[in-house]
């Protein structure tokens, strides 16, 4: 498998993967370094915006909620 692009690391961070794919790609960052910093960014900005919707003032709401 040749490096994953941004697409198939973002969609591998949201679990979007068909399970082939998937699959591969987690072949793939077993060995790759440069691939499991892009995954870990990507997974890191979604934590981020996960955060910023499901708080508000320092109240945690739902995520439903706040979307």
């Amino acid at each position: 498998m040749n490096h994953l692009t941004e697409l198939q690391c973002s969609m591998y961070v949201d679990g979007a993967l068909e399970s082939a794919e998937h699959a591969q790609a987690a072949d793939h960052l077993a060995e790759c370094e440069s691939c499991g910093t892009k995954v870990d960014a990507w997974r890191n900005e979604r934590n981020l915006i996960h955060a910023s919707v499901t708080t508000l003032d320092g109240i945690d709401l739902p995520a439903e909620t706040a979307l």
